[in-house]
């Protein structure tokens, strides 16, 4: 008798208008129930939002829509000839004032919410923009496609060159320049080069890279980490750039002559990357522990190819536990020119899991505080070849653990040391572990100086120990197999020295192999320093099958000495 109240219920985008009786919505919409068992359906009416436009002292003759709903059909927004404002031209529709991201050409059909939208104007006159000497080299150098500063205005710009520089004069279009450097990624394209000037960026955490051979420079570009003559920095703060593919590929990644500070990590893989380099950068991140990402490179359960990490300054500012640290596979790496230098505990500096094809890590500078090793190949090596070659290694003090670990190292695994210097280290320096079969270290021409249980453990290794110098007594592990030269260890470093500088010139020296194709296409000559790393070409030549490479009448299948050769294509 007293019926049922009917509830109001909620539906996105729409407005709920009551309950009725019948599917075509006559009458009245009924509020109680009070008879039988009945059907009720529920009537929506598209809710209303409004747009607001902000001309920005800009005019226009056409309609402005005040209102629009989810369900109306699309609104087309004035155009840049329906737009008026005196010596500026229309950009178009942003929804924020700074006019990034993407602009509106209409309120598409589905589109729900209020609307701010701000009309985006250019000066027509060109700001000027002056540039060092040091930027006009960079420009005139790189064909850059895209410019970030955080203060640049809505115009064109007219670059213009200071001091030696100063005939240099270049006019650069608005949309080629960006505020951010998130706004500058977001917009590549293949093969852009994004300059940012000197200034600190702070914006979004995590940047995804998602277009190939993008470079991206500094003000100190070709300029090493460590270099006094560097100029203002471009700081890149707390910024992750995460390589990864979404259907796109983000190989060939450069990095040149900018700075990273923070607690993020700057480079983090989600995805198997072919090509990156980071070059002339300081890294200064301080990095919180072992699992938040906290490393400067870090890359999980992919595989990075051709990675090149050259002339940068690593400052650890803070404990980073594994400043560059790869838990997948690491194929084909240079580490070469860096300054790895930290008062605080880093625990490893390099921290590799597993490492196919080249490693070398090459005339470095390491003076820092480790609790655990500088170089740690934690797994799987087989087949790698590793050089640690003239590097300069010192511990902060005696409290240091070790120099280079290499565990699970195989038959197949060539690791040679070569040139360098080892000083205030603690047991041991050097340490190589067989999973299987020994493989063969040599360790030649280096110098140990004075140091506390300093010794190589190898345990299960053919070790090549020969044309050192050592200030103290090397000890090694029982289980190591020493294959020793019969060249002595020197007994002064004046000695080391000079028998090295002939040595290395020899192992420097290049030598060429040159093709003739014999009517094949052209094959460029490859120059080398370990006949046994070049890979021979193979031509091809319309009509013909190729039958080898030729030296004379003896045919050539692999390069055997380091001396300068010709070859001939034999069809």
């Amino acid at each position: 008798e007293v019926g049922v109240a009917l509830y109001d219920c909620t539906k996105d985008y729409y407005d709920f208008a009551g309950w009725y009786d019948n599917a075509e919505f006559n009458g009245e919409a009924v509020k109680l129930h009070t008879k039988g068992i009945t059907k009720y359906y529920a009537r929506w009416t598209p809710t209303e939002y409004g747009v607001t436009f902000h001309l920005n002292e800009g005019t226009t003759a056409a309609t402005l829509p005040e209102k629009y709903t989810i369900e109306s059909e699309d609104i087309a927004l004035p155009t840049a000839s329906e737009m008026v404002k005196e010596g500026f031209s229309f950009l178009g529709w942003f929804d924020n004032e700074a006019g990034t991201g993407d602009a509106y050409t209409k309120i598409a059909t589905g589109s729900h919410g209020d609307l701010d939208l701000y009309a985006i104007w250019q000066s027509n006159v060109a700001e000027e923009k002056e540039l060092s000497d040091a930027e006009v080299a960079i420009f005139n150098a790189n064909n850059i496609t895209k410019y970030v500063f955080a203060d640049a205005s809505v115009c064109n710009y007219l670059f213009k060159g200071v001091g030696l520089a100063a005939k240099y004069e270049t006019e650069v279009s608005n949309s080629c320049i960006y505020t951010t450097l998130a706004d500058a990624i977001n917009h590549a394209v293949e093969g852009d080069v994004i300059y940012v000037f000197a200034g600190t960026y702070t914006e979004s955490a995590q940047i995804k890279v998602n277009v190939p051979n993008l470079t991206i420079l500094g003000p100190n570009a070709g300029k090493a980490g460590n270099a006094i003559d560097r100029v203002e920095e471009a700081i890149i703060l707390d910024i992750r750039f995460s390589i990864s593919t979404d259907g796109l590929s983000g190989d060939g990644l450069v990095y040149d002559g900018v700075k990273f500070t923070g607690t993020s990590c700057i480079v983090a893989a989600t995805a198997n990357v072919n090509g990156l380099e980071i070059k002339n950068c300081v890294l200064a991140a301080k990095g919180r522990n072992l699992y938040s990402n906290s490393e400067v490179v870090y890359l999980w359960n992919y595989t990075l190819t051709n990675f090149n990490f050259e002339y940068n300054y690593f400052s650890g500012e803070a404990a980073c536990v594994r400043p560059i640290r790869f838990e997948g596979k690491l194929k084909d790496s240079r580490f070469a020119n860096n300054e790895f230098a930290s008062d605080n505990n880093l625990y490893d500096m390099i921290r590799v899991d597993t490492v196919q094809g080249s490693f070398v890590f090459e005339n470095n500078d390491v003076h820092a505080y480790t609790s655990a090793w500088f170089i740690n190949v934690w797994k799987a090596c087989g087949g790698a070849k590793f050089v640690i070659k003239d590097n300069k290694i010192n511990g902060i003090d005696l409290s240091n653990y070790g120099g280079v670990q290499f565990t699970a190292a195989t038959s197949d695994t060539s690791i040679t040391f070569l040139g360098n210097e080892f000083n205030s280290l603690s047991s041991p320096v050097i340490k190589v572990s067989a999973s299987t079969n020994a493989p063969v270290v040599d360790i030649e021409y280096n110098k140990f100086e004075s140091n506390a249980n300093f010794c190589i453990i190898a345990a299960g290794t053919n070790v090549n120990y020969a044309n050192n110098y050592s200030a103290v007594e090397i000890t090694n592990d029982a289980t190591a197999t020493y294959s020793v030269t019969n060249e002595k260890d020197y007994t002064t470093v004046e000695e080391l020295d000079a028998a090295y500088a002939i040595f290395n010139a020899e192992y420097n020296r290049t030598a060429t192999v040159t093709f003739d194709s014999d009517g094949g296409n052209a094959v460029d000559p490859i120059t080398f320093k370990d006949p046994t790393t070049v890979v021979l070409p193979t031509p091809v030549k319309e009509g013909y099958e190729f039958d080898g490479w030729y030296n004379g009448d003896v045919k050539v299948t692999a390069l055997t000495e380091k001396a300068d050769v010709a070859l001939k294509a034999k069809w």
